[in-house]
């Protein structure tokens, strides 16, 4: 499937996912309380991709830490960010991988005989009709069913392939039309 790398996809806009904060009571010299520390941790992500790098992207982790005093106002801020790079994929060990096709032993397949589709005992046997005899009015004509029934023998496994056919596409549901 062609893929028009011209235009690469894009993130919308830039990711801020937030990861956890941490707070912590600040103390003076002496061992006095004068306020709380809080620590916010989040990471920026955006969108790095080029024709030739599709699938770039750049990830900032952004810790805020806001100082406060004993009355919860702010007193200070400070933000630093830090881009994070992901690990780089682990090299290959060096292992020399031979396989070889060509060795294999021959070996015997079993033979299994499937017993006669059209076997003609397991659908009973019938029986060809006597012959006929008509009387016109120049004598009489005797008609051998002979013929007929070597037809209908040869005929028989066609028709019972199609019947099961036939029966295979009425149980399934199949509608032709």
């Amino acid at each position: 499937m062609p893929v028009d790398v011209s235009t690469p996809p894009a993130l919308d806009a830039p990711i801020n996912q937030p990861i956890g904060s941490e707070t912590i009571t600040t103390k003076d010299a002496q061992g006095n309380t004068t306020g709380t520390q809080v620590t916010e941790t989040s990471v920026d992500i955006t969108d790095a991709a080029t024709t030739e790098n599709p699938n770039q992207i750049d990830v900032k982790e952004k810790k805020t830490v806001t100082t406060y005093d004993l009355n919860n106002n702010p007193t200070g801020s400070t933000t630093t960010e830090s881009e994070i790079r992901p690990p780089a994929p682990p090299d290959p060990p060096d292992i020399d991988y031979e396989i070889d096709f060509d060795n294999v032993n021959d070996k015997d397949l079993e033979e299994y005989e499937l017993p006669d589709i059209f076997s003609y005992e397991s659908w009973g046997e019938g029986s060809c009709p006597a012959d006929r005899s008509v009387s016109y009015g120049y004598g009489n004509l005797n008609l051998s069913m002979q013929p007929a029934c070597d037809f209908a023998t040869g005929v028989r496994p066609i028709i019972l392939v199609i019947a099961g056919l036939s029966a295979m596409f009425i149980i399934s549901g199949i509608k032709t039309e």
